[in-house]
């Protein structure tokens, strides 16, 4: 009904593309996410894909743009609601022990498949550890859906012909929902910032959950300046990157 096959038999697969996915978790050692074509690999690491994303190249662009990425704010404060930070248990920003792995190429757990997956961080507790053990876990789900490939002679892919849209894309993972929080909320600031990294690393399309999408577009004017800011950082990526 989407036009999925049309669109594959064309040559649209998602590969030299990279989505960037804003939700709760992701269960990275799925089989959804071990797997990359080897011709798309070979293609994406000799510099024949537009935006494969190696780890070289991701470390390069973290260095060369550190004066201007959250990954190394170690308090970006609760500016979205100006509530006080007593009693507030989400991280807001990143340890100088995070920051000094992050320069040295460190981007999520090694369980990962860094082909698949070369980018998972949490930035709503300050770590890497995205996976939150929920077995229903809605970011494993869109992600799946988005870019998920189990490649060739797996039964998810031969038996259940499960594959995502953009299934040779690669997909960086950005958690801003917290765990402990009872209600399931995503962390404000945390998208934000999350949102204005995705940009600087040059993602091609923005996979966000409906409860993100309807506190922006019913947040209260005016604007705060650090949302402004990461506005309009989209409104031109989206000129740029896709």
């Amino acid at each position: 009904q989407m036009g999925l096959q049309q669109a594959w038999d064309a040559g649209y697969t998602g590969a030299g593309k990279i989505v960037a996915v804003f939700d709760s978790s992701l269960r990275y050692t799925h089989d959804l996410f071990q797997y990359m074509d080897p011709a798309v690999k070979a293609k994406g690491e000799a510099g024949e894909l537009s935006n494969y994303m190696t780890q070289e190249r991701l470390l390069n662009t973290v260095t060369a743009n550190k004066d201007s990425m959250n990954l190394f704010v170690s308090d970006w404060g609760c500016w979205f609601h100006g509530w006080a930070e007593e009693g507030n248990d989400h991280a807001t920003g990143f340890s100088a022990e995070m920051q000094e792995q992050f320069l040295k190429g460190v981007f999520g757990t090694d369980a990962r498949n860094k082909d698949k997956v070369p980018f998972a961080v949490d930035y709503c507790c300050g770590d890497m550890d995205v996976w939150d053990g929920d077995t229903s876990s809605h970011g494993t789900h869109v992600s799946g859906i988005t870019a998920g490939n189990a490649g060739p002679g797996n039964i998810i892919n031969d038996v259940n012909q499960v594959k995502g849209g953009a299934y040779n894309a690669q997909i960086m993972f950005f958690k801003v929902f917290c765990e402990d929080d009872p209600f399931g909320q995503e962390c404000d600031e945390c998208v934000f910032a999350a949102l204005d990294d995705a940009v600087t690393l040059g993602v091609n399309a923005f996979n966000l959950p409906g409860s993100v999408m309807h506190r922006v577009v019913y947040v209260i004017h005016p604007l705060p300046p650090q949302m402004t800011l990461s506005l309009s950082k989209l409104r031109l990526s989206h000129k740029s990157n896709l």
